[in-house]
């Protein structure tokens, strides 16, 4: 999904979905002039290069509180830090979002850069240095702002304490340069009406008024996620974040973790309270919305409160390598080893158990699920992509690919969460001659023109992809992977069904792959069943029921079918 989207985005300085997300757009758009490699890997690299920055943040931040907090030599503390920092690198958390188009380790470094500076203010005794650790902060939370505020704001407890904690007289000396500092990346936010104006391909809400900016930068489509959900529980979705962040961890880390929060706190409660509001503020991100352990996004959101677990995993060993020897009379040389193997089975057991699940070698089924459906479309033809499966992959294809330029890709709902669809109404005008009516009959009536599109598709072809609730479902009729809108869909029963055993895709299905084949299998099936098209939905019914056996989906399907009508293939 989003992984194409960022790509094509950072290509053509385009504007991705709300926020924006201004910062990782420029950061990647300097890496795609580098001569090697695809689009996409070079983009993938900015996520890279942020996981790499958010390791050695974690390492910093250990060595920092085991050498100032626990008072252990500079070896013990670089070599636990070290283990923090591998745990937290190779963890599947971090580990994907570092080799896709993702936002989330560039947020994760700036955010546990803020708390290694706030570590610093607190363990500093020269107000000046205090000062500038708090000012860097400030910048780096602005710097956040323009990447993704959701998750910076949850660093602002943490802050404001220390700011409290400090005295009013370090607060009148630093407010202003402070003040300065988070809200100056924010002008950066000007970019977005500007480049409205140029009409790019990508261009979420047409930001060309600083209203419709606005819409961008506050993320007001997805709002609801977090406002129109009654039924969340917040204190459930807490402890089911703190679960899934063990999750990703070695099973040792979770009495390690306790015992090491319990030592800074008890060593140092300044330091030991900021380590607390910072990672329950990221805790806090996944508990006010619906929570899904096993979207790759959750585990993006949580990748600070990972690394502030990691560090102190690492400090709960440190106690036992310190208090040990007292008992055991181990040697120092003994001690050093001891942590070194540990060190060593952390990096080979998180290699083993991670590499299949994150290592994307060799992995083309995107292209190839792609080339079915472009290769399967005829000349000319406006197609009416889903939002859900696969519309940012067909983005990709044309902008950063160059494939298929006589296609009219847009959204079937018409984009209609944001302002009635008038701003996608507004881009899809320009984007071709032929088809311009028909986005400005929707931006006069803010209804889909469907007698329009009909009488349009006697002319050119007009696809869309099966969603039980397209728009164009009544005057549509299977056509390869996608639909078609017909004069005379009533007679044609009989049409061609999916081809998909032509595709090659890699075995066993990856779990992103498993997705957009179930989704579209189901979305084919219900279409299918509700237009009558038994054939077809048999068919995807059990194309469905062979990538995700043990989904009940299946059968609910097949049992709405008339049991006369269920022998098809």
């Amino acid at each position: 999904l989003e992984s194409s989207e960022l790509s094509a985005a950072a290509f053509s300085l385009g504007i991705p979905h709300p926020p924006g997300h201004p910062l990782f757009v420029y950061a990647a758009k300097l890496l795609t002039w580098f001569p090697f490699g695809p689009i996409a890997f070079r983009v993938s690299l900015v996520s890279g290069l942020f996981g790499l920055l958010s390791s050695w943040l974690v390492f910093r931040i250990g060595s920092h509180t085991g050498s100032q907090l626990f008072g252990w030599s500079r070896e013990l503390s670089d070599t636990l830090a070290a283990g923090s920092a591998i745990a937290f690198a190779l963890s599947e958390a971090v580990w994907f979002q570092s080799v896709r188009p993702e936002v989330y380790t560039l947020q994760s470094s700036l955010n546990l850069a803020i708390l290694y500076f706030l570590l610093r203010m607190c363990t500093s005794t020269l107000p000046n240095q205090k000062a500038m650790y708090f000012i860097a902060s400030a910048f780096l939370l602005g710097l956040g702002g323009i990447n993704h505020h959701y998750l910076a704001l949850f660093t602002l407890p943490a802050g404001l304490w220390v700011l409290l904690n400090q005295g009013l007289s370090f607060s009148r000396r630093t407010i202003v340069p402070a003040a300065f500092s988070v809200l100056s990346p924010l002008l950066l936010y000007a970019f977005l009406p500007v480049r409205a104006e140029q009409n790019p391909y990508i261009n979420w809400v047409n930001p060309q008024t600083w209203e419709r900016a606005l819409d961008v930068i506050l993320a007001r489509v997805f709002q609801g996620s977090v406002t129109d959900h009654p039924e969340v529980h917040m204190g459930w979705n807490f402890l089911q974040s703190f679960f899934t962040l063990l999750e990703h961890t070695h099973p040792a880390s979770f009495p390690l973790g306790i015992l090491g929060l319990y030592w800074i706190i008890r060593n140092h409660k300044e330091s030991g309270t900021v380590v607390l509001l910072f990672s329950m503020g990221n805790l806090l991100s996944t508990s006010l919305m619906p929570f899904d352990r096993l979207n790759p996004d959750t585990w993006g959101y949580l990748q600070s409160s990972l690394g502030v677990w990691c560090v102190a995993s690492g400090l709960g060993l440190g106690w036992f390598l310190q208090e040990l020897p007292a008992h055991l009379t181990l040697q120092p040389a003994l001690q050093k080893a001891g942590t070194g193997l540990l060190t060593l089975a952390l990096t080979g057991s998180l290699l083993s158990a991670n590499w299949n699940a994150c290592s994307l070698q060799g992995f083309e089924d995107t292209e190839r699920i792609e080339d079915a459906l472009l290769s399967s479309a005829p000349p000319n033809a406006l197609y009416l992509s889903s939002f859900f499966n696969l519309y940012f992959v067909h983005w990709h294809a044309q902008v950063v690919d160059g494939r298929r330029p006589d296609l009219v890709i847009g959204s079937q709902s018409f984009d209609a969460k944001v302002r009635g669809g008038i701003p996608h109404a507004e881009s899809m005008t320009t984007r071709s001659e032929f088809w311009a009516p028909i986005y400005d009959a929707y931006r006069l009536s803010g209804r889909i023109p469907v007698s329009q599109i009909r009488a349009f598709a006697t002319v050119r072809p007009v696809l869309f992809e099966p969603e039980s609730q397209a728009p164009l479902l009544a005057f549509g009729v299977p056509d390869g992977w996608n639909w078609r809108v017909h004069e005379s869909p009533s007679s044609m029963s009989t049409q061609s069904s999916d081809d998909h055993s032509s595709v090659s895709l890699a075995r066993p299905l990856r779990r992103e792959t498993q997705t957009v084949l179930a989704w579209h299998y189901y979305q084919t099936a219900h279409t299918a069943i509700a237009r009558g098209f038994i054939r077809q939905a048999l068919q995807a019914i059990n194309a469905g029921a062979s990538v995700v056996p043990e989904s009940p989906k299946w059968n609910q399907l097949k049992g709405t079918i008339p049991p006369a009508q269920r022998s098809g293939p």
